[in-house]
């Protein structure tokens, strides 16, 4: 697993991203996007994987779904109408298969 600037962890299931989520929302007090969760993992200094961000995404609109994140800005920032959806589960393929951790 990858450490985070103050102390989280990315992980490859959801509980992982999960417990940033909630870490990050409580500092926040209100919507927690996947940039913020990027940022908060990997320093600028840092190369994150390639897909990382759109696995993000793909977790926290799992999260969603389960009424446990809201997603107010990050659908519309992809070029594609449908990127959750038809980009996700491949992104997160290429995240699980591609990036071990550390």
């Amino acid at each position: 697993m990858k450490p985070g600037k103050n102390g989280f962890r990315w992980g490859t299931d959801f509980r992982e991203t999960l417990i940033t989520f909630y870490k990050l929302n409580e500092w926040k007090g209100g919507y927690v996007t996947a940039d913020d969760i990027l940022n908060e993992l990997w320093s600028p200094s840092e190369k994150a994987p390639k897909n990382l961000r759109m696995v993000i995404l793909h977790q926290l609109q799992k999260f969603r779904e389960k009424g446990w994140a809201e997603l107010p800005e990050d659908a519309s920032k992809c070029p594609k109408e449908n990127c959750i959806t038809e980009h996700g589960e491949s992104a997160a393929r290429y995240y699980m298969k591609n990036w071990e951790g550390e």
